[in-house]
């Protein structure tokens, strides 16, 4: 067998090989070879019982054990052997095994330590890190921008004791804008096939009138896609804290979460060529439960290790205090991912999502739905690549999205060149949606999009990057079809990243 990883071209290249052979001459099974190194119990006796009939047959056997081995055979310490070896210890075989017993010792003592709760420390996760004995702290500095707040700068610190991790990040950018909050998090409970933790946040911070309604894992806008694209997203200040749970049994996910907070209309710097999208101001409680499949690392998909099926449902209550109105919301998500034909290696593949939402007249604008659009490089995989920035959006949705992988055998068929044994694959995509709003819409954003807003293109992934063989590229274009989208669709394109195993 051999394996070889090239992480990156001409920097690190590291290969494993391990081969074993076993030949056989006159081989005789059950054969009796005679014990000339132990002395076998012949008091125990052996005990057979044989059933049988005209098409098959069953045999046990017990036999007393007759061959014993000293528990200390295997180990390291140098006194043992000192009594036991056949020959006299050199000095260098006497400081091998002084070396293994003060590695063994530290290993042990570690993880006692463990296990007793005094760590040694896990570094955090950031640019930045160290350990100061049982704390690890990491340090990430964070750039932004938005179009309320220009560029603002800053930075995020997480200490984490073990279990206990506590984070908090400061930005500030043009017009003495200011951004932050503090979070705590603690798990309660971490054993095998559950995990319980709690979690408590203060802030005031920046949202995003498209942020995500999924309770599962929380929207942050501290991300890059907001410095390339400043227009993608409408942003508002919200003061305020928020409690939360989350539980996770097998590949189930239980999170709750239940804030206090205030919204304010934060005025523009940066001009937009669009209406902007501004919240409803005032106070709100709210309290979101979402129930659904576990959360997987980002890089499972890239792997082809992420489930076949993906499902959840978020509810949320709301009350806006001063104008004493509720109002309620429900969202449902399906994926799902079905190999269509074996071709021999990498089967076809067929991905479809469908995700739907209702929420009530009354629900303000920051808590209801927006057709997202995805911009080159960022964004969700399923979003629209077509759609005019918040221009469809409302109290209830309905969107479908499919794409069918046909592989590589487009690319093989006409003679072209492989690379790594695989050509570039070829993908089919089209998405479908549907926004009704029963609220107050505004000019040109956040109305129904009456109708089915259709679009489709198509893909090439596994495209390689001669950078790694971890990194493959995938390019996508998508066109607006069909009599909604076409008067206010415009061509889209994404430049991502692809499997390099499916």
């Amino acid at each position: 067998g051999t394996l070889r990883v090239k992480v990156i071209a001409g920097l690190a290249d590291i290969e494993v090989a391990a081969s074993a052979t076993s030949w056989l001459q006159d081989a005789k099974a059950n054969h009796v070879i005679p014990d000339t190194v132990f002395k076998r119990d012949t008091a125990g006796q052996s005990n057979m019982s044989i059933e049988a009939d005209a098409e098959q047959g069953t045999a046990s056997v017990s036999l007393t054990s007759s061959v014993t081995v000293m528990p200390d055979a295997d180990t390291a310490k140098s006194e043992y052997w000192d009594q036991h070896a056949f020959a006299e210890l050199s000095a260098e075989e006497r400081e091998v095994y002084r070396k293994q017993d003060s590695i063994a010792a530290d290993t042990t003592n570690k993880n006692r330590g463990d296990a007793e709760g005094s760590s040694s420390g896990r570094s955090v996760i950031g640019m930045f890190g160290t350990n100061i004995g049982p704390v690890s702290i990491g340090i990430n500095p964070l750039v932004n921008r938005t179009g309320v707040t220009g560029v603002m700068y800053g930075g995020q610190m997480d200490v984490s004791y073990m279990p206990i991790r506590l984070s908090a990040a400061a930005l500030s950018g043009d017009g003495n804008t200011r951004a932050g909050f503090v979070n705590l998090l603690v798990p309660l409970v971490q054993r095998k096939g559950l995990r319980v933790e709690v979690a408590t946040r203060v802030f005031s911070d920046l949202f995003s009138i498209q942020a995500s309604r999924e309770v599962l894992q929380r929207f942050s806008n501290l991300n890059l896609s907001n410095l390339l694209y400043a227009n993608y997203a409408d942003f508002y200040r919200r003061d305020g804290f928020d409690v939360g749970a989350r539980a996770t049994v097998g590949d189930l996910a239980l999170a709750l979460v239940t804030e206090s907070s205030r919204h304010f209309t934060m005025p523009l710097i940066e001009t937009l060529d669009r209406e902007q999208v501004v919240p409803v101001d005032g106070a709100y409680r709210t309290v979101f439960a979402t129930l659904g499949t576990k959360e997987r690392n980002p890089f499972a998909s890239l792997l082809g290790a992420d489930d076949p099926i993906s499902a959840s449902v978020t509810v949320g209550y709301g009350e806006n205090v001063p104008a004493s109105t509720a109002f309620r919301s429900v969202i449902a998500t399906l994926g799902m991912r079905v190999n269509t034909i074996d071709i021999g290696y990498s089967p076809m593949r067929l991905d479809l999502s469908v995700d739907a939402g209702w929420a009530s007249a009354s629900t303000p604008r920051q808590y209801q739905y927006s057709a997202m659009r995805r911009f080159p490089v960022f964004g969700g995989a399923t979003d629209l690549m077509t759609v005019p920035i918040n221009g469809i959006g409302g109290t209830e949705f309905l969107k479908v999205y499919a794409e069918h992988n046909f592989s590589d055998l487009w690319w093989r068929a006409i003679g072209l060149p492989t690379y790594n044994g695989r050509g570039v694959d070829l993908i089919v995509a089209g998405a479908a949606a549907s926004y009704v709003q029963r609220g107050v819409p505004l000019a040109t954003a956040f109305r129904s999009s009456d109708g089915w807003y259709t679009e489709a293109g198509i893909g090439l992934a596994r495209i390689p990057s001669f950078i790694s063989d971890l990194i493959y590229l995938r390019a996508d274009v998508r066109w607006p079809v069909g009599a909604v989208a076409t008067p206010i669709g415009t061509f889209g394109w994404s430049i991502g990243i692809s499997s390099p195993l499916l």
